[in-house]
């Protein structure tokens, strides 16, 4: 599992990442190499008719670094939520440092991952049915000098 795939689960999986970083917490000594303190950065997008990157404005984020077993874990969420930036950088680094419980958590965040999903085809679901329809005519001949 990619590391933006399983820090994309873990910031919609606000109770798993809990648990998992409680985990290590709990069973190895860590330290803190940089505690959470909030940053800006450029939202990059793409210009679906140049195709050329472009960046719409910056966004608050949040920023931790910790250390489990000599293996540094980096954290960033959106927003102002230094616990949750400390516990990403847990979980980071528990997967850096290829810990024996990371074996046991691929299974938990697949899962976590199809809960996301369904959850989110749902509320897809519910704006799609407020869509309105505009339909455009095409090939309609208008008579000239009206």
């Amino acid at each position: 599992m990619t590391r933006r795939r399983r820090t994309e689960i873990l910031i919609h999986a606000h109770d798993l990442l809990e648990e998992l970083a409680g985990i290590i917490a709990a069973r190895y000594p860590v330290e803190e190499i940089e505690p959470a303190n909030e940053g800006m950065v450029m939202i990059r997008m793409r210009d679906t008719a140049r195709g050329g990157p472009f960046y719409l404005g910056e966004v608050v984020v949040t920023e931790a670094k910790m250390m489990v077993s000599g293996a540094v874990g980096l954290g960033m969420i959106k927003g102002h939520h230094p616990e949750q930036a400390r516990q990403l950088a847990l979980v980071d680094a528990a997967f850096n440092a290829a810990l024996p419980e990371i074996d046991h958590w691929i299974p938990l965040l697949t899962g976590e991952e199809e809960k996301i999903r369904h959850r989110q085809a749902g509320e897809e679901a519910r704006v799609l049915r407020t869509r309105v329809d505009f339909t455009t005519m095409k090939d309609f001949d208008v008579p000239r000098g009206l």
